[in-house]
């Protein structure tokens, strides 16, 4: 596999327009995912959400929402980019981290973690929050706006969100979510449905004594990458999967049963190798 240096350029585009049409006034204001002084690289591609929000109808702005395994939660020199564009705009959006705004944020993926996103409106405006590509991320995962306002969820993989602002400056109200706690949520214990890996056989195992019909049952690594995916399983007391190989790591196991009822368990791989 091709070594990608992480000092990439990504480009946040920003295009004025008429509505679904770029103009020639458009532009591109390229942005650093990477430290450009840093030679690390990486065996495997970033993963990445690019969200497009729209403003009145008229023009776009790009945020990226990049996944690495050496990202915190706070500001990472290299990996995280200032927004350029923050103090020029009427209507804007951004990652609001350790109260300044960024046009990129890199975090180390998590299934619980909450993204601020913030708003800068002006006039009642109208923004447009979609999903503009997924690259490189797990395409079961699910992706949410979440708005305060009304504490409301909305899937980014189903439909954008839209809504009509006063002006003022929201860095409080919206953020990305990758679970919906409205929705309801499978119980294990009350199923009798264990997943755990245990590491001296080096196998991840799901005990299903009830003899659920399990759809699939995939493994993922922090960044999103999916790295199996096994389908069919049918109905079994028990699974399991060989981690040999994998490096030291959490991960996180996604079953899926056959009336798509989804469970989601954070397991610890520390399989040593010889």
């Amino acid at each position: 596999m091709k070594t990608l240096l992480l000092t990439a350029l990504l480009f946040a585009t920003i295009g004025f327009s008429q509505p679904m049409k770029v103009s020639k006034s458009s532009y591109t204001v390229p942005q650093l995912l990477g430290n450009s002084n840093s030679n690390r690289s990486v065996d495997k591609p970033v993963s990445l959400l690019r969200i497009n929000t729209t403003f009145n109808y008229q023009y776009t702005k790009q945020i990226a929402l990049a996944f690495l395994p050496e990202a915190t939660d706070g500001v990472d020199r290299g990996i995280d980019a200032l927004d350029p564009t923050s103090n020029s705009l009427p209507n804007n959006v951004y990652f609001f981290l350790q109260n300044n705004r960024y046009v990129i944020q890199g975090i180390n993926f998590d299934i619980t973690k909450r993204i601020a996103i913030g708003v800068k409106a002006t006039d009642n405006a109208n923004f447009k929050i979609a999903l503009s590509s997924i690259e490189n991320f797990n395409e079961n995962q699910d992706i949410y706006l979440y708005d305060a306002e009304d504490e409301s969820y909305h899937n980014l993989k189903d439909q954008a969100f839209d809504v009509l602002l006063s002006t003022g400056v929201y860095n409080n109200r919206f953020e990305i979510t990758f679970v919906n706690p409205t929705q309801r949520i499978y119980n294990i214990e009350k199923n009798k449905l264990a997943i755990f890996e245990n590491n001296e056989s080096k196998m991840l195992t799901v005990s299903n004594p009830n003899l659920l019909v399990v759809k699939s049952v995939a493994l993922y690594d922090l960044t999103g990458k999916q790295i199996f995916n096994k389908v069919k399983l049918g109905a079994q007391e028990s699974y399991q999967f060989s981690t040999d190989g994998l490096s030291a790591a959490i991960y996180f196991v996604e079953l899926i049963l056959n009336d798509n009822r989804k469970e989601v368990r954070k397991i610890i791989i520390s399989n040593s190798r010889n």
